[in-house]
């Protein structure tokens, strides 16, 4: 029995990519990742490149060997169109040509739904234009693009804030409330990775959790279940949300840091709709919201992030809160 060649990976120590790499590890399948900083990560199972999406060398050394490379590496925040632009779409770029170049048969990107909709944000516009890079791309490599819906799970300290407002008595949510997105649970996405990894399948997949969407009242409604809150909705006006990324983007120019809530940002969570289309990726036992959400609750009580509550029995039988 030959040996099993390992998986290459970018953005392992990314929220996604930890848990492909886990999934990776489960399988106990061979890995190979590239990290800025070795010293400071922990990946005693897997041989580890240093360098990052502008350093050819260490993409084309990643990738040697490999049959496989997982580039899920990318920006979801940064202070310019043009620092999306270094990361996102050259940092692709350089990852696809490395990958090739190096003898790689097949290279799977995992994007975003908001490349779906490239108008609303540097954000989006950047990894529309990875993704034209990877469909651009003519060689003998077979390439994937995944564009998995928002995600979250245990691990995942960006959801925070909108957990801690589903968790108070009124929750305020940035959003409309007509809007309607998909989710995958992390650990879901981890697995059509791996399974993407391992397949043949070409072109370009919408992922989520198989669900078909929600609404910001499921969400209120699965997070009532849970903890007895929130009792109301409201839906935080579009105006208040872009004058609070005004002061954002002012605060980053003194700052020098991404702002927490851009102008893009707001478009893309006023934006109406955010279901996937398609298939996806058939898998069984999806993790559901009400699992998922569950699961990250306890991770975030569990890490001080949220206060615990005991559960009120009376609240499984209470309808719904107001949407």
């Amino acid at each position: 029995m030959s040996e099993q060649k390992p998986v290459a990976l970018t953005g392992a120590t990314g929220f996604v990519g930890r848990a492909v790499l886990a999934e990776i590890h489960a399988a106990g399948r061979p890995s190979r990742i590239l990290v800025r900083a070795p010293a400071a990560s922990e990946h005693k199972h897997t041989e580890v490149v240093k360098g990052d999406l502008s350093d050819r060398a260490a993409l084309r050394s990643l990738a040697e060997g490999c049959d496989t490379v997982l580039h899920i590496a990318g920006a979801v925040k940064a202070k310019s169109r043009a620092d999306f632009w270094a990361i996102n779409v050259d940092g692709t770029r350089n990852a696809l040509e490395e990958a090739e170049r190096a003898g790689a048969s097949r290279f799977v990107f995992v994007s975003s739904l908001a490349a779906r909709q490239p108008e609303l944000s540097n954000y989006a516009a950047s990894k529309a234009a990875g993704e034209r890079i990877v469909l651009d791309h003519k060689s003998s490599m077979q390439t994937l693009i995944l564009r998995p819906s928002a995600v979250y799970g245990p691990g995942d300290t960006a959801t925070l804030p909108l957990l801690k407002a589903l968790m108070s008595p009124i929750a305020v949510v940035p959003g409309c409330k007509s809007c309607r997105f998909s989710l995958v649970h992390v650990q879901d996405l981890a697995r059509v990775c791996l399974a993407a990894a391992d397949s043949s399948v070409t072109g370009l997949l919408e992922i989520d959790d198989t669900s078909g969407g929600y609404g910001w009242s499921d969400l209120a409604a699965v997070t009532h279940e849970l903890s007895g809150k929130p009792r109301r909705m409201a839906y935080l006006p579009r105006a208040l949300a872009t004058t609070i990324a005004s002061l954002g983007a002012l605060a980053s120019l003194i700052t020098r840091k991404p702002a927490m809530l851009s102008h893009g940002k707001v478009n893309e969570l006023y934006h109406p709709d955010w279901t996937v289309m398609g298939a996806g990726w058939p898998r069984r036992n999806p993790v559901l919201l009400s699992k998922g959400l569950a699961q990250t609750i306890n991770w975030y009580q569990d890490q001080g992030l949220l206060p615990r509550r005991q559960m009120n029995p009376s609240h499984q039988q209470q309808s719904a809160p107001h949407s």
